[in-house]
C-alpha cells in the first residue's frame, strides 16, 4: 500500500497498460453495433440539429428550415409544426478526480486515491475507444485542469495527475475545494451534452452541512454520474483493539474501543445515514451513483457505465 508522502505514483506505467488492454478487450466483447467512422459514438446525442434520426416535433419557429417541416401534423392540428433531430455528433467526456485528505485512506486493497486513478483510467480508455474527448480537473489543495483530447498522448498528462505520489494532508485546515466550489468553472469548460464522472469519496457532500439539492451540483447541459470510492472500513469497523482515530487535516483526534460492540455498532449505523444522505442527493439530481471498493476490480465495479 501507498504510504501518504512517498515519491512513488500510485499507479505505474505497467499498471496503465494492462488497464488499456483490459478496457479493449471488455468494449470488443460488449460492443452491439460497429462504427462506421471516428465521428460517430455509441450515445444518442443530446444535440438537437440535422442529424437522421427524429427526436421531436414541436411548433414551427422563425428560422426553422421549412425542410424539416411535418406537413402532415400541420394539416391535423391546423398549426404549424416542425421535426427535431438528433444530430450526429460526438460525445466528450470530463473526468473529476478527488485528490483531497480524505482520499488517502487506504485499510485494505490501496488508497481511495489509487482506486480513484484506476477509475479515472479505466473511464478514459472506455472515451478513446469510443472516439470520444476526455478532459479532466484534479480536485487537491488547488485545482488542475487538463484540456480535451482523444488521443493517449494528449491523455497522459491527466492520468499522471490522478496518479502522481500521495502528499500530505494540509495541517492547517479542511481542504478549500469543494464540488460546488469548482461548479462555476467546470460548467464554462465542459461543451454542451458532456458527461461528467465525478470520481470521489464525496466525504464532504455526505457530511450534511450543505442542503441536500445542493451538495452536489447538476446541470441540465450535462449529464453528471457519480462514482463513489469507498474503502471497507468506511462501512465496518474491524475489531481492532484500541484505536486513535485522526481527522483527515491532522486536527482533532479520538479514541476508540474497537472491540467493542456497542462501537462497532453505532460506528455501522452512522455511516449507513451517511450513505443513505448520499443516495438521496443523487436520487433528487437525478445522478447515477455507482460504488467502487477499494478491495476489489474496478473495470467488473464500472461495468455499467462502459
Amino acid at each position: 500500500m501507498p504510504v501518504v508522502g512517498a515519491k512513488h505514483p500510485l499507479l505505474e506505467s505497467a499498471e496503465f497498460e494492462r488497464l488499456q488492454r483490459e478496457v479493449a478487450a471488455y468494449v470488443h466483447r460488449n460492443t452491439r453495433r460497429a462504427v462506421a467512422t471516428p465521428y460517430h459514438g455509441p450515445s444518442p446525442s443530446p444535440y438537437r440539429g440535422h442529424g437522421m434520426d427524429v427526436h421531436d416535433m414541436r411548433p414551427y419557429q422563425p428560422g426553422d428550415d421549412i425542410r424539416h417541416m411535418d406537413w402532415r401534423a400541420t394539416a391535423r392540428s391546423g398549426r404549424p409544426t416542425t421535426k427535431v433531430y438528433l444530430e450526429e455528433r460526438q460525445r466528450s467526456v470530463l473526468l473529476v478526480v478527488d485528490r483531497r485528505a480524505t482520499m488517502m485512506l487506504g485499510t485494505r486493497g490501496e488508497l481511495k486515491a489509487a482506486s480513484a486513478a484506476r477509475c479515472a483510467a479505466i473511464l478514459t480508455f472506455a472515451a478513446l475507444a469510443a472516439h470520444e474527448a476526455v478532459s479532466g480537473v484534479i480536485l487537491c489543495h488547488q485545482s488542475q485542469w487538463f484540456a480535451p483530447s482523444r488521443t493517449l498522448d494528449g491523455v497522459a498528462a491527466l492520468l499522471r495527475a490522478a496518479s502522481a505520489p500521495p502528499v500530505k494532508p494540509d495541517h492547517d485546515g479542511n481542504d478549500a475545494l469543494t464540488l460546488s466550489t469548482v461548479w462555476p468553472q467546470l460548467e464554462r469548460q465542459a461543451t454542451r451534452g458532456t458527461t461528467i464522472y465525478l470520481i470521489s469519496d464525496f466525504h464532504e457532500e455526505m457530511q450534511g452541512a450543505n442542503d441536500d439539492r445542493a451538495a452536489i451540483p447538476r446541470s441540465s447541459r450535462h449529464e453528471t454520474v457519480a462514482v463513489r470510492i469507498v474503502d471497507p472500513m468506511e462501512r465496518t469497523l474491524p475489531s481492532a483493539g484500541r484505536l486513535r482515530l485522526v481527522a483527515p487535516n491532522g486536527g482533532e483526534s479520538v479514541v476508540i474501543d474497537s472491540d467493542d460492540p456497542a462501537v462497532r455498532e453505532h460506528y455501522g449505523e452512522h455511516m449507513k445515514r451517511r450513505e443513505a444522505r448520499l443516495r438521496k442527493i443523487c436520487r433528487l439530481g437525478g445522478i447515477p451513483l455507482v460504488h467502487v471498493e477499494t478491495a476489489r476490480p474496478a473495470l467488473h465495479q464500472l461495468a455499467e457505465l462502459l
